[in-house]
């Protein structure tokens, strides 16, 4: 399993937005964010305001899904991960570190004082056409 976790964070540090789904009351709703993929302790870091629907919402339920994907025209090139996990807001300290790896990143986020959200991955499952048609590399936080 490491292999593959090895694998999938290759092509997930290339990458830069995620789609972010929640659920309230049987109600789905999702976002785009920019994010960050920290290796140890396999998560996201994204940054949004906690007064938005989908922070809203996460405050409430903070199991979470998404997708991280490229857009490519031919069906034998697409390659991309779908996740889930647990979000949280990160405290003051947490913070500050969270802040300081994104904003290396992304330069233009000192601009912004949005909180810091850590999404705590529990599956990570990466289809890589390229590989041949439907190939699959899964990473679980339990194994």
């Amino acid at each position: 399993m490491k292999d593959n976790l090895v694998k999938i964070a290759r092509y997930l540090k290339k990458q830069t937005t995620l789609t972010l789904s929640c659920v309230s009351d049987d109600k789905p709703w999702c976002c785009n964010c920019f994010y960050i993929f920290d290796v140890n302790p396999v998560s996201f870091i994204i940054t949004s305001h906690s007064n938005t629907r989908h922070g809203q919402i996460m405050q409430i339920n903070p199991a979470v899904a998404g997708t991280i994907t490229d857009q490519p025209a031919f069906i034998g090139n697409i390659k991309g991960v779908q996740f889930s996990g647990v979000i949280y807001l990160l405290t003051e300290e947490e913070e500050k570190r969270a802040r300081q790896l994104f904003c290396q990143r992304y330069p233009i986020a000192h601009v912004m004082k949005a909180p810091m959200w850590q999404i705590m991955i529990d599956e990570l499952k990466m289809t890589n056409n390229r590989l041949g048609f439907s190939h699959k590399t899964i990473w679980c936080r339990t194994s």
